[in-house]
């Protein structure tokens, strides 16, 4: 989940007043989080480390995980790093190697070489997020110029994981495409040629390019209630159609 990164979250509530900074718009444990930053944290004011945060991810968790606030929001935002992710077959160098990129945020990064069979799935528990809050989960990454056989689609889903068997929620199943099969249009929405006409494509999904130079799918939603600690499980696969796909970055 990475072809340059991992899944990353954004919650959405209503923004902060710009004008007004202080100890409350930084989250309860804003001093925890930045005491395990990789690197130093140097700020004079709770408005100035406001806005770092906002502008400059932090790498914490030993570096495997990179922190933000949302500017708009100050809601807690997190990325995880491709060694946080579970792919299948990445222990087999000929479908995976673990490589670097100058331009990713994480020391290392997953590089697909040839795979059929693709799935990625990443866990994050929701006590590191805030409460209240609306979060959408992404897979950011890279695709290669010479890239083959992503053009198909996949099948992406949230999952609520908890305790008890009966709170499980299987969430949302969604189709997302890591190549769209032909060029997008300015509304995002588009037809396969091989598609029936009569087919709803309003929920499919299709990568959104970064600031960063990175690609992002959105790949579901998640609420968290106030006092809610449980994992959300965020997958991304395509085992259907089993044809070759190579030269990605995750």
């Amino acid at each position: 989940m990475h072809a340059g990164r991992p899944p990353c979250l954004w919650g959405s509530n209503p923004p902060l007043n710009p004008t007004s900074f202080g100890e409350r718009f930084l989250p309860p444990d804003y001093k925890e989080i930045v005491s395990g930053s990789k690197s130093p944290v140097a700020c004079s004011t709770n408005k100035e480390l406001y806005f770092l945060l906002c502008e400059s991810p932090l790498l914490v968790d030993g570096g495997n995980m990179s922190f933000r606030l949302s500017r708009s929001t100050g809601k807690k935002c997190y990325m995880l790093c491709a060694r946080k992710l579970e792919i299948a077959w990445i222990d087999t160098p000929i479908h995976w190697k673990w490589t670097s990129l100058p331009e990713s945020r994480f020391a290392e990064v997953a590089k697909l070489l040839s795979v059929c069979w693709l799935e990625i799935r990443g866990i994050l528990q929701t006590k590191l997020l805030s409460p209240n809050t609306n979060y959408a989960a992404y897979l950011v990454f890279k695709i290669s110029k010479n890239h083959y056989g992503l053009q198909c689609s996949s099948k992406a889903s949230v999952k609520v994981v908890k305790e008890s068997i009966a709170d499980q929620s299987e969430g949302e199943t969604r189709t997302v495409y890591i190549v769209p099969p032909r060029p997008q249009r300015a509304n995002l929405r588009f037809r396969s040629p091989r598609r029936p006409p009569s087919r709803n494509v309003e929920s499919d999904r299709v990568p959104l390019s970064r600031t960063d130079g990175w690609l992002e799918i959105e790949l579901g939603e998640f609420f968290i209630a106030e006092g809610d600690e449980y994992d959300v499980q965020i997958q991304l696969c395509e085992t259907q159609h089993l044809n070759w796909k190579k030269r990605a970055y995750c």
